[in-house]
């Protein structure tokens, strides 16, 4: 997922303010620090993917960026089509959320 800068300056806030001696809150900072990174857009407004994320998403060639109003996803395309198929069966109930 990446995240504008506002909604991260948001979710870091959010995580911040966890209490240190709680044990899940913990575990949540290291794994967001461990599978977060920060990445700059070059002057035509383009970004990588580290290549570690990339490695771990099996993102080679090509990818698949999904947009999700204020922020996106990448993902590798076959795995994508898999979840498609999975988001399908749950979109009834998910439209009442709404």
């Amino acid at each position: 997922m990446v995240l504008p800068p506002p909604a991260a300056a948001a979710l870091e806030a959010k995580v911040r303010a966890l209490p240190f001696g709680d044990p899940q809150a913990e575990a949540l900072r290291r794994f967001l620090g461990r599978k977060s990174d920060t990445v700059t857009a070059d002057k035509s407004g383009r970004i990588t993917v580290p290549e570690a994320m990339a490695r771990a998403t099996g993102i080679e060639k090509e990818a698949v960026l999904i947009g999700m109003f204020d922020r996106f996803q990448i993902w590798n395309p076959k795995t994508y089509e898999e979840v498609i198929a999975a988001e399908d069966a749950l979109a009834t109930e998910a439209f009442k959320l709404i």
